[in-house]
């Protein structure tokens, strides 16, 4: 029941699940680039990096996103044992970085000649690129999708992965529910160390929201999109309730998305950050779309810690009790146990019904309140007086 209910909360995320019934690329990559995903982990890389081109032709970003999953695959070839037990709360992130870039290095003639088919796809690109399409990446107006430098986007990305998440929502639903894990949460966060950390990322993040919060002339003029709407009247507005809370409750917001996907992610983090960093940060324009194919690959990346860290879990309990005590829980199971399965039962089935629910509202909306709207500010060839049916999408 777990796995059908995540997967059902997957299929039916709202801003993939509304592009079903429409002709928009990013059904077709994200499935690609998952297939793509799914034979690497079962070291299939022929069909992997097909998968990948296949992904890469229909919609131009995907391979980036390629590169990531080559580069988890190169990971996991440096570092085959060491990725479920490296993981420790002692351990900092530059020292795990540290360790997996001596592994790539000392693993190299391995990770060539176990990937040379992305290798060979990744040599592929730029040559299509240079044939195709003039040397340009994106196919369309190059002056709407010019390359600038947009951090913001890896943060808002954060925050759209955590607001959607299945495993994160099972995560505050078991966090709620233990007081054993709140007063842990607490001992971990409440010191003075960290406070002072966590005021200065805040303070640093709202620097980077002051600086680098873009405003392409899509968002400005198009009143189709929700998340336009959102981004027009808190992150653009010049309000004083807006403006405050762009740089005080938003940031806070913004670090806390951060450090719980970087948590959740493990060690594999910093391969998933470098490769948002690369797909993300050079994209002006806001719109969610952009985050369906990282906010998939974080999640089973997710999922497949978690397993880890369960199946680890569960070594080291039976490692640690005697013989009597195994028999005593045979004869009478742990009530923990059993509270812990419920709590996931039930995060799994309240993720499902909010999924299916917010794609039913989308499409609801779409299609029971169409409206009037004039030509985009930046359609200079259309009539400025003539008008068109618009409806209301993500």
């Amino acid at each position: 029941p777990l796995s059908t209910l995540t997967t059902l909360t997957l299929f039916f995320h709202p801003i993939l699940a509304f592009f079903y019934p429409f002709a928009y690329t990013d059904t077709l990559s994200t499935a690609l680039l998952l297939l793509s995903f799914r034979f690497s982990l079962s070291s299939l890389h022929i069909l992997s990096s097909f998968s990948a081109l296949l992904a890469s032709l229909t919609r131009q970003s995907s391979a980036v996103w390629h590169f990531t999953i080559a580069a988890l695959s190169a990971l996991s070839l440096a570092t085959p044992t060491t990725r479920a037990s490296s993981s420790s709360s002692s351990s900092s992130s530059f020292s795990i970085i540290k360790h997996d870039l001596f592994s790539l290095w000392r693993c190299k003639v391995l990770i060539l000649r176990t990937l040379w088919p992305h290798i060979l796809v990744g040599v592929l690109y730029p040559t299509l690129s240079l044939l195709l399409n003039n040397g340009r990446i994106a196919i369309g107006h190059s002056q709407y999708h010019r390359v600038v430098f947009h951090p913001m986007m890896i943060v808002f990305f954060a925050v759209y992965q955590r607001a959607f998440s299945p495993s994160f929502l099972g995560k505050c639903v078991s966090l709620l529910s233990s007081k054993q894990q709140l007063s842990r949460l607490k001992t971990d966060h409440g010191t003075f160390a960290s406070v002072l950390a966590i005021v200065l990322e805040v303070c640093v993040m709202s620097l980077i929201a002051w600086k680098f919060t873009h405003a392409h002339p899509f968002v400005l003029a198009d009143n189709r999109h929700y998340v336009f709407y959102i981004y027009r009247r808190v992150l653009l507005s010049t309000r004083a309730a807006a403006t405050a809370a762009r740089f005080t409750i938003l940031p806070a917001a913004y670090v806390f998305a951060l450090r719980t996907l970087h948590n959740d992610l493990g060690d594999s983090s910093w391969v998933f950050f470098l490769g948002s960093f690369l797909a993300l940060s050079t994209v002006e324009l806001f719109e969610p779309r952009y985050f369906i194919p990282p906010f998939f690959l974080a999640e089973f990346l997710i999922q497949k810690q978690q397993q880890q860290c369960h199946r680890q879990q569960e070594q080291n309990q039976q490692q640690e009790q005697p013989t009597s005590s195994t028999t005593k829980t045979e004869q009478a199971p742990d009530s923990f146990t059993l509270t812990a399965s419920n709590t996931r039962l039930f995060s799994a089935t309240l993720g499902a019904m909010i999924a299916v629910l917010q794609t039913a509202l989308l499409h609801y909306v779409f299609f029971a309140f169409p409206f009037q709207r004039a030509p985009d500010a930046h359609d200079h060839s259309a009539d400025p007086h003539a008008v068109s049916l618009g409806r209301f999408m993500p």
